[in-house]
């Protein structure tokens, strides 16, 4: 009898309680801000979605203008090799058309050497 009567409190305590809780979804005041709380975060997480593919896009683009740009200060601080120029060692500022053939590629810093030789200019 005694076990019966626990059991039937049990019962009861549960019912009540799953009872309360639906109870307390239908008239809880926190719901409905939750819900709305909730919209905003979604929405804000398919904005940051959209800006992180257009970050993306954008660091490629800068990657791309950063190469461009090295290629052009390379290419006027004489560090790549002569396209068809020859940017003699005392006048960095006059390029003259390359007639001579140079042995090895050179920049303005360091000038071309000939083996054996100590001078930097082209022979």
């Amino acid at each position: 009898m005694l076990v019966e009567v626990l059991a039937l409190l049990v019962f009861m305590a549960m019912a009540f309680a799953f009872v309360m809780r639906e109870e307390g979804d239908r008239t809880n005041p926190w719901k409905e801000k939750a819900d709305k709380l909730e919209q905003q975060v979604q929405a804000l997480e398919r904005v940051n979605r959209t800006l992180t593919t257009q970050i993306a896009a954008l660091k490629r683009q800068i990657s791309q203008l950063e190469d461009s740009i090295r290629l052009l200060v390379a290419e006027h601080d004489g560090t790549l090799p002569p396209n068809g120029y020859v940017t003699i060692p005392g006048h960095p500022l006059q390029r003259r058309p390359a007639k001579l053939r140079t042995y090895k590629p050179f920049s303005t810093r360091r000038g071309a050497t000939m083996p054996g030789c100590g001078l930097n200019w082209p022979p």
